[in-house]
């Protein structure tokens, strides 16, 4: 039998489109009828559930277009722009959707740019917008100590190269140590805090022994005396391997504040003076009176074996250059010393030096606690890098000519170093026959004479002074030019020393070492210091025997 009549396409839809589409079948007659009309523009015959197969790609072509519109608009237009294009772009999202699947889908606005919008066109004038500043972050050298992080601290130890084995939270400024102190510091020209002096100044407050380390030149002085002040300590003994160390010292603690003569007194006991003076200058002293003794170890040592002064109650103990005087022999009067003072529990014990060899410490800890604090500035070499360094290669009968051309052709003050006192007077003698401006120093001179060496190179009075060792610590002649190393040392600190006695505070200087093959011993120690320091190494340092 066959059908009379032509069957309808059968087209397949998938469940869930079916369940859509009865839905929408639900909403009214609007909806059919606009489907209807969709259909009928686009020529496109309706399937079963009224919905055409062109109607539905092409909305499907919309809703995508729609979707990616809002990141398009946002790239290159304003805050409410924006906003009103994404509301347009979600109404036709909305109405694409609702030709495909029948329902009205909900517009949402992000909440921040809600509250965003909000906040600029209600909270803030034009003008506010217009003057609004973004504060700077501030540097911790600019921040006070209540600025202050832990964070900033730890910058800090950074920047200055500080290494410390304990907690420390470095000075940040003089303001800390309050007044009169910090007025007397600011008035004598220093503005801020050397690294040697925010490290150690914070470590003896805190009521830690310590022992630091730092180049020569770095304010140590001042280091170990501003805890003296600031604690307002009865006594304190200061110990020193050269009596022009010792004077010195003397001199800083009076120069800036650190003397009174209604309050503290300071007193320099030191070989090479008379015996008598610094005794009654000494019993001077009144029971209201603070007291800081600056000495020598020898000298210190005779006052106590003739029962001139008690120790007992100087419990704020400092060596200074504490590796010379070990170097130099004086251990045993240090441990004659240390007998008659406080007990180490009782007594606080600082230790400063611009070297640290590891046979010095040995001895130096038996005079220290045991939990102290131990910090160093800057890298091992401990020279100033500010000091420019060169090494010349000389035979023995060349240097004194090379010397003399040095004399002559550089602006003073000028130290030079020679091994022995007897070389140091042969080229005295040889210089000042040129009518060269030059004197000696060494040992053998009387304290006065010694003095007035010092005070003619200070004044420019004489051009150079040639000297032996007893000038490489505790001379602090300001804007030492040049240092000239006509004998090498024995050992790589003394060399070290010896330099520091330029570049101080800041300040450019120049060292020439004169080396021959009698050096050799210490070219290995040589080669690595100027390595370190970046200096340049001469080939010939690589020539030994070794």
């Amino acid at each position: 039998m066959a059908l009379n009549h032509q069957l309808e396409p059968i087209t397949f839809v998938p469940r869930k489109k079916r369940k859509q589409n009865a839905v929408s079948k639900d909403t009214g007659s609007n909806q059919i009828s606009s489907d209807s009309n969709i259909a009928t523009n686009s020529g496109a015959i309706p399937n079963n559930e009224g919905v055409t197969e062109s109607s539905a790609s092409n909305s499907g072509t919309q809703s995508s277009s729609a979707i990616r519109e809002p990141t398009r608009l946002i790239e290159s237009k304003t805050f409410n722009d924006v906003v009103s294009s994404e509301t347009s772009a979600s109404s036709s999202l909305e109405s694409a959707n609702s030709a495909v699947y029948g329902r009205k889908q909900k517009t949402v606005i992000p909440e921040w740019r809600v509250q965003k919008e909000k906040e600029i066109n209600t909270s803030l004038s034009h003008n506010d917008k217009q003057n609004r500043e973004v504060p700077e972050h501030k540097k911790w050298i600019d921040k006070t100590s209540e600025e202050m992080t832990d964070r900033d601290y730890r910058i800090m130890i950074r920047d200055l190269e500080i290494s410390c084995n304990v907690p420390l939270k470095p000075l940040c400024t003089w303001k800390q140590l309050g007044q009169p102190l910090s007025s007397k510091l600011t008035n004598a020209g220093f503005s801020m805090p050397t690294p040697i002096q925010r490290a150690a100044v914070q470590l003896a407050l805190d009521g830690h022994d310590v022992i630091a380390t730092a180049s020569t030149g770095s304010g140590k002085t001042l280091a170990f005396l501003i805890p003296f002040w600031k604690k307002q300590l009865k006594n304190a003994l200061i110990l020193a391997p050269t009596r022009e160390l010792a004077l010195q010292i003397a001199v800083v603690a009076t120069k800036f504040g650190f003397s009174k003569p209604a309050s503290t007194r300071v007193v320099s006991i030191v070989g090479g003076r008379d015996f008598t003076e610094q005794a009654e200058e000494l019993n001077s002293r009144t029971a209201a009176e603070n007291l800081i003794i600056v000495a020598t170890p020898g000298r210190l040592v005779d006052f106590l074996q003739q029962g001139l002064i008690e120790l007992t109650e100087f419990k704020y103990l400092v060596f200074d250059e504490a590796d010379r005087m070990i170097d130099l022999g004086f251990e045993e009067q240090i441990s004659e010393i240390m007998k008659t003072l406080p007990r180490q529990q009782e007594r606080q014990t600082l230790m400063f030096s611009a070297t640290w060899p590891e046979k010095v410490e040995s001895v130096c800890l038996k005079y220290i606690s045991d939990n102290h604090a131990k910090v160093k500035i800057g890298n091992t070499s401990s020279i100033n890098t500010n000091i420019v360094q060169s090494v010349e290669y000389l035979e023995p009968a060349e240097k004194s000519q090379r010397l003399i051309g040095l004399v002559k052709n550089n602006r003073g003050p000028i130290i030079v170093f020679a091994a022995t006192k007897i070389e140091v007077d042969r080229l005295t003698s040889r210089l000042q026959t040129l009518d060269l401006a030059v004197d000696c120093l060494h040992g053998t001179l009387s304290q006065e004479n010694r003095e007035r060496v010092l005070k003619a190179l200070k004044t420019g009075q004489i051009k150079c002074i040639i000297a032996t060792d007893v000038a490489s610590r505790g001379i602090d002649v300001p804007n030492v030019r040049l240092v000239v190393n006509f004998d090498m040392p024995r050992d790589i600190e003394t060399y070290t020393h010896r330099i520091g006695r330029t570049g101080r505070a800041g300040n450019d200087g120049r060292a020439i070492s004169f080396v021959t093959s009698k050096d050799e011993n210490i070219y290995p120690e040589l080669r690595e210091k100027l390595r370190k320091t970046g200096a340049h190494v001469p080939s010939f340092l690589y020539n030994t025997r070794q």
